[in-house]
């Protein structure tokens, strides 16, 4: 049946994939998320190592991979990401954000339950965002995607959840 609760947290472990041209890593992770605009996804690699770690406060996007560190504001020109926070946040949460929806240039599909499907959006400078929503699960009253993948043009980037938390923040 329809969802009786919004998520508007989780905590979650997941196995990510990142494609980016013919590189393909993947491994653990663990993924926190609140509304609006929070998210902190922390892939591990081998023995348990940080290999990678994407976060963001709402205001700022934080990227280490690579051995390397970047910090960037929401907006900025070379932001590696054409998603921006709140939008993350949906898609890890399985809760459409409404101001992301009623963007111009977005198309959205939902299921007879409302639950976000698949989002796409054109971005000016920056390759076009598709995300794809499935295998919805039903946690505690809300329904979680426990496969989420995003492609911005530059990477495909796939999360399945593997233990998901809701509303724990």
């Amino acid at each position: 049946g329809p969802p009786t609760l919004a998520a508007s947290s989780i905590r979650a472990r997941a196995v990510v994939e990142i494609k980016k041209n013919d590189l393909t890593a993947a491994g653990r992770a663990a993924i926190l998320a609140k509304s609006p605009g929070s998210f902190r996804i922390e892939v591990f690699g081998p023995f348990g190592l940080t290999a990678a770690l994407i976060a963001s406060d709402g205001q700022k996007l934080f990227v280490n991979s690579e051995g390397e560190s970047s910090e960037f504001f929401w907006g900025d020109p070379e932001i590696p990401y054409s998603f921006d926070a709140e939008e993350a946040v949906s898609f890890l949460t399985g809760a459409p954000n409404p101001q992301a929806l009623d963007r111009p240039g977005v198309n959205a599909s939902k299921d007879e339950w409302g639950r976000l499907r698949e989002y796409s959006r054109a971005s000016e400078g920056a390759g076009a965002l598709k995300v794809t929503l499935g295998e919805y699960r039903e946690v505690n009253g809300a329904h979680i995607p426990f496969l989420i993948r995003i492609e911005d043009g530059k990477r495909v980037l796939a999360i399945k959840y593997t233990d998901v938390e809701i509303n724990p923040l």
